[in-house]
């Protein structure tokens, strides 16, 4: 679900609509800024993300961002982002709401229909960019006089009675900033500086002692480190057999031609997270590398006919209703 939310929020930043393929629209409303006359003020650009569900055709912008961002195919990233639509709608039927991130949320109002709550109001996602609303204030007469000048001044921060207003040119600022910068290298690199990082110590102990000392304590870090080795290497041994038995039947099953896959991923340990999960099953999950994303199989076979009659199983499809096959060519 929050790859599906990342996907959708960073497209309405570009784009003023964004349609979930059979599920709704995200749409971007935004409301001009405005002039309220009884009140004197000013109100800013409003922005508001609403929720169509009538609006749910294919437009593929979705998919086109998922294929930019994960590197594969269109079709590839078509089922990718089916696979995520599918998981949103189980979780909406067993919950009765489901998160999209910083967007808000998606609930199941009355009759079953679909209501989407944004997380923000379109007066807090004003004040988070900035956007406020402001007062706006006529002066009454041309000419003020020298006290209301200098409570102006004051209210911004400058008292005229205890600091002098000295003007400066920018360029000339900016100008002289650069070369007190320039001055301070130069100075910095004529000035000698000492290398020895720290001082030297006479020893309060003979030197033949030092000798001794240091020769035992060699002798003895030696041997313990001959003792680790040893007992490294023969368990070392033990796990490279078992390992290379393991391996070697891996690799057999991922050199068949057709793989029946309950679950894709885009990284390794995805993929080795959801083996875990299902250690209790029946069938025994590996992990089918691809060039970029990780595939699960429940089974392999060159037989393609085998992996059909297993995937139309009652028992298989209670356990993985999305499984799917897959030709490694």
């Amino acid at each position: 679900m929050e790859q599906l939310a990342l996907h959708i929020e960073y497209l309405l930043l570009r784009h003023d609509c964004v349609i979930v393929p059979g599920f709704g629209a995200f749409i971007n409303a935004r409301k001009a800024a405005r002039y309220d006359a009884s009140e004197s003020r000013w109100y800013p650009m409003k922005r508001e993300v609403r929720f169509n569900k009538a609006v749910n055709h294919d437009d593929g912008l979705l998919a086109n961002s998922y294929s930019r961002k994960c590197s594969l195919p269109f079709h590839e990233a078509r089922i990718l982002l089916n696979s995520d639509i599918r998981r949103m709608k189980s979780l909406l039927e067993e919950e009765g709401e489901v998160s999209l991130g910083r967007l808000g949320t998606i609930f199941l109002g009355e009759e079953n229909t679909l209501q989407f709550s944004p997380i923000t109001t379109p007066d807090q996602m004003g004040r988070e960019m900035g956007l406020i609303s402001v007062a706006a204030t006529i002066a009454a007469t041309e000419g003020k006089n020298e006290s209301s000048k200098n409570s102006k001044d004051r209210i911004h921060g400058f008292n005229p009675e205890k600091n002098y207003y000295i003007p400066v040119n920018k360029t000339i600022a900016k100008m002289a900033a650069s070369l007190m910068v320039v001055l301070i290298v130069a100075i910095m690199s004529v000035l000698p500086s000492s290398r020895r990082t720290a001082e030297d110590r006479a020893s309060v102990l003979p030197m033949t002692e030092i000798l001794d000392t240091a020769s035992s304590e060699k002798i003895e870090s030696e041997i313990l480190r001959q003792n680790k080795d040893d007992e490294h290497a023969v368990s070392e041994s033990d796990n490279q057999s078992e390992s290379d038995i393991i391996g070697d039947s891996v690799s057999r099953v991922r050199e068949k031609s057709f793989f029946l896959i309950v679950g894709t991923f885009r990284s390794e340990s995805e993929a080795d997270n959801f083996i875990r999960s299902r250690k209790h099953d029946s069938c025994n999950l590996i992990s089918v590398p691809s060039k970029t994303l990780f595939r699960v199989a429940a089974m392999a076979s060159d037989d393609k006919s085998e992996l059909v009659k297993e995937l139309n199983s009652e028992k298989f499809r209670s356990s993985y209703p999305e499984g799917w096959i897959w030709e490694n060519k």
